[in-house]
């Protein structure tokens, strides 16, 4: 009779065990899933350039945090790396942003099979640049703004008449123009778009 307890003792002190064990499994597994959901937030609202609210901000933000023009020029370098193979555009990213989750009740977030999750990639990958190791898409980003800001300083030495204006705060038309001369060296800047008072609407 002893042996018999002794035995259901045993049983009863595995089973606990057991359901101890699967427990500390359960919630490990369940703060490793949050924890990369909250990494993939970050990189996604990195790369998606917000206009407002804390920086690596790790949860969801919808599209009007987005700053449009900083991503339409990100978007543009993005599509015209070697490692874009489908294009991306603010469009895009709006459909992408409209919802946390998709049709299946899935995060937007973890799906890699999308493009815009493509750009995101590109943005926070890591690569040895001239200044160290950085992140491949944001340092090329930084590079063409330096490269805009050439361009409009090339523009003034050439004699026109234009005031000081930091590229970021260009109207789309004229960050449009100056980044075709960017693109393209023989293009001719629009004066008459260059020349419209820095208030002035599209």
């Amino acid at each position: 009779m002893k042996k018999i307890v002794k035995v259901g003792v045993l049983i009863c002190c595995f089973i606990a065990i057991g359901s101890i064990l699967y427990l500390q499994f359960q919630k490990k597994e369940a703060e490793e899933r949050e924890w990369e959901i909250c990494i993939a937030y970050r990189r996604q609202n990195d790369a998606l350039i917000r206009k407002d609210g804390p920086l690596h901000l790790d949860e969801y933000s919808s599209y009007e945090h987005i700053d449009e023009k900083e991503l339409f020029v990100a978007l543009h370098v993005y599509n015209m790396s070697d490692r874009c193979k489908e294009k991306v555009t603010l469009e895009d990213v709006k459909k992408y942003l409209s919802s946390e989750f998709d049709e299946e009740g899935n995060l937007y977030v973890l799906n890699k099979n999308n493009k815009v999750h493509a750009y995101i990639e590109w943005y926070r990958k890591r690569v040895i640049t001239d200044t160290g190791m950085d992140f491949e898409g944001e340092h090329q980003i930084e590079r063409y703004w330096t490269r805009l800001s050439d361009v409009v300083y090339d523009y003034i030495r050439e004699g026109n008449d234009f005031p000081h204006q930091s590229v970021k705060s260009f109207s789309y038309e004229k960050l449009k123009e100056v980044m075709k001369k960017a693109d393209d060296p023989t293009y001719q800047i629009n004066d008459d778009i260059m020349k419209k008072p820095i208030n002035e609407a599209e």
